[in-house]
């Protein structure tokens, strides 16, 4: 995704959200306590870039207006994150 969209991190793109993923992940036992901590990741970065302007991809044509939105990207990713969360019968 970086080498084909030229995105860095802090562009507020998915790249974000599974680069967090990735570190919260780190060191986890798997069951319930994991799903807590990716969950817990993918809210945060969205907390975290959502009065950001998107820098790159297709919302950077939204410009100021992206300020106060969510990334489609990131967005997307959670909604992913959340139907296998609900498939796999817990709720994170």
């Amino acid at each position: 995704m970086q080498k084909r969209g030229n995105a860095s991190l802090g562009d507020k793109t998915g790249i974000d959200v599974i680069t967090t993923v990735r570190d919260a992940s780190k060191n986890q036992a798997n069951g319930q306590g994991l799903l807590d901590s990716i969950n817990q990741a993918i809210n945060d970065t969205m907390d975290q870039f959502r009065n950001c302007q998107s820098q790159i991809g297709r919302a950077r044509i939204f410009g100021e207006k992206s300020i106060g939105l969510d990334d489609p990207g990131m967005l997307a990713f959670k909604r992913m994150f959340e139907s296998l969360n609900v498939g796999s019968g817990n709720t994170a």
